[in-house]
């Protein structure tokens, strides 16, 4: 139906000759390849142009009819091109009972090459059949239903948006037409971000298929009652998606919980107990998380998509919640190895710098850390102050002062988080008053408690100023 990604989600809390000689190699090698399959391609069009004169000569089968026979063998050989190519060729003799026919299979040919603005001109051309031969009204609609997706590959969505209005108004309601294009008319609302009118959408389509379950007009066979059951399980999860972009859990549980009941196929299943076990996350029901996240990281073990490195990444961090540090590290340790170029591997670094510590490995923790500044994609990000913080923590720790209050610098200076900049400021504070240096403590209390106030460490940086100023006064 559709591609459907998952955002990035926020943490909580041999010599150079030879290479390029076989470079070249690899480059000219797939330079005659290309050549020989264009030729290969020539070769059997000419070949089914020649069957075609040679079934015309002993048959009474019309130029067209047998264009349209040596197109499905070519096409079915797998040779598009040569079976395009072919159609093209024969359109200009075409009856007005064949041309019909030619032109929709040369669209389908396009659409399946990915020849996008090809196929759209055929479709358009199908349907401006002239009055006199009108398209049957089943064959009108699928044309239509076929050139919105071309309009949707193309993201022309305001002319797809058209048919599907049309499909869903002017087609029997219960039939299979209908029903997807008022999936995609959903689906558009929700990509606009207009996400109550998402859900109103496929509310109405949801209630319709379950009191109808249904097509009236084709939904017997079993390759379209198949396709009605997608369609419908993909509704329900379009249905969560608008649920958790206005974070209305509960709609968004109901909706999940509900297709998961289902059991639709991967990874659309696994998508879903992803997401029911991100609402269990967010809500701190921590448990619940750590039960599901561990059945999609089993479920997706095969799949080759981005998006199931999350699950290992949210077991990591249930686990570094519960301070279980060994669980933590098996957590990436299998992250690292099935997903090395992991977009959040910064977050990864950053638990791993994490669970290094609570096990009293504090070099090793600081390499983590420094790994998770070095990253560009964790530049500007919360992550990054909470491991400048860490860094300095490690130190503090060890009670290497000095290189604790440079640490803690760099997070009031280099990052924009009061949160941390306070926290940082209270601990550089604390590394003066360990050293005797009142008077530096003092200077770094006050500025702090008057710049982060609003900050859940204001009142105890300025319950700080006041300790060290009478602490001065008796040393004075």
């Amino acid at each position: 139906m559709h591609t459907i990604g998952l955002p990035g989600l926020p943490s909580r809390s041999v010599g150079k000759p030879f290479f390029v000689t076989a470079a070249n190699q690899r480059r000219a090698a797939g330079a005659n390849s290309m050549t020989a399959n264009r030729i290969i391609a020539a070769v059997l069009t000419a070949c089914a142009m020649a069957c075609c004169e040679a079934a015309l000569a002993e048959s009474d089968q019309s130029p067209a009819d047998a264009s349209l026979v040596a197109a499905q063998a070519l096409a079915a050989s797998g040779n598009l091109d040569g079976a395009v190519a072919l159609l093209r060729q024969t359109l200009p003799q075409a009856t007005d009972e064949s041309r019909t026919e030619i032109l929709l299979a040369a669209a389908r040919l396009h659409a399946q090459l990915g020849q996008l603005a090809d196929a759209e001109q055929l479709y358009r051309e199908v349907l401006a059949e002239p009055a006199d031969a009108p398209l049957a009204e089943d064959l009108t609609t699928v044309v239509r239903a076929e050139l919105a997706t071309i309009y949707r590959r193309r993201d022309m969505w305001t002319a797809a948006a058209e048919l599907w209005t049309e499909l869903a108004d002017q087609s029997n309601p219960t039939s299979i037409h209908a029903r997807e294009a008022a999936y995609w008319l959903a689906y558009a609302e929700h990509r606009a971000g207009r996400n109550g009118q998402c859900q109103r959408r496929l509310q109405c389509l949801l209630d319709q298929a379950a009191s109808t379950p249904g097509a009236e007009d084709d939904a017997t066979t079993a390759p379209t009652a198949g396709r009605q059951r997608e369609l419908l399980h993909f509704a329900q999860y379009l249905l969560s998606q608008a649920a958790i972009a206005q974070a209305d859990w509960p709609a968004a549980t109901a909706a999940l919980d509900a297709l998961r009941a289902e059991q639709p196929s991967d990874p659309l299943l696994a998508q879903a107990e992803f997401w029911r076990a991100e609402i269990a996350y967010r809500q701190g029901e921590d448990a619940l998380a750590r039960d599901l996240f561990a059945q999609v990281a089993l479920r997706t073990a095969g799949l080759e998509e981005p998006w199931t490195a999350l699950a290992p990444l949210r077991l990591a961090q249930l686990e570094a919640a519960r301070q279980r540090w060994d669980e933590t590290l098996l957590a990436l340790d299998w992250l690292a190895w099935r997903w090395p170029e992991f977009e959040l591997a910064f977050e990864a670094d950053y638990l791993r710098g994490r669970a290094l510590a609570g096990k009293g490995e504090f070099t090793a923790a600081r390499a983590a850390y420094r790994r998770t500044l070095a990253r560009a994609a964790a530049a500007n990000t919360e992550t990054a102050a909470m491991a400048q913080w860490m860094i300095g923590e490690t130190f503090f720790h060890q009670q290497a002062y000095a290189e604790a209050r440079a640490a803690y610098q760099q997070v009031v200076d280099g990052h924009e988080y009061p949160e941390w900049q306070a926290r940082a400021a209270l601990q550089l504070g604390q590394c003066w008053e360990l050293q005797g240096a009142w008077e530096k403590a003092a200077e770094t209390y006050s500025a702090a408690a008057a710049k982060y106030a609003a900050t859940t460490s204001g009142p105890t940086l300025d319950a700080r100023q006041q300790f060290v100023t009478r602490q001065l006064a008796v040393l004075k």
